[in-house]
């Protein structure tokens, strides 16, 4: 069953695992292990397409503070 995602939407999952991941007192536990491997299946799938153009939404490769300066 596929899932399809906004960027947004995935963002955000990755965002709620990184946070759980990181708070966890066992981060070698199988639990936290599975959390990891769901959070790299969702950081290596593709862009989202915008329908109305047809083009590849590129995620923003620089990070905010590489912006700034």
């Amino acid at each position: 069953m596929a899932v399809e995602l906004t960027d947004e939407e995935r963002a955000a999952l990755v965002n709620m695992l990184t946070v759980e991941i990181e708070a966890s007192k066992y981060p070698l536990s199988p639990r936290i292990e599975l959390l990891k491997r769901i959070r790299a299946k969702l950081r290596a799938l593709p862009a989202a397409r915008d329908p109305s153009d047809g083009k590849v939404d590129e995620p923003d490769k620089k990070s905010p503070a590489a912006k700034r300066g």
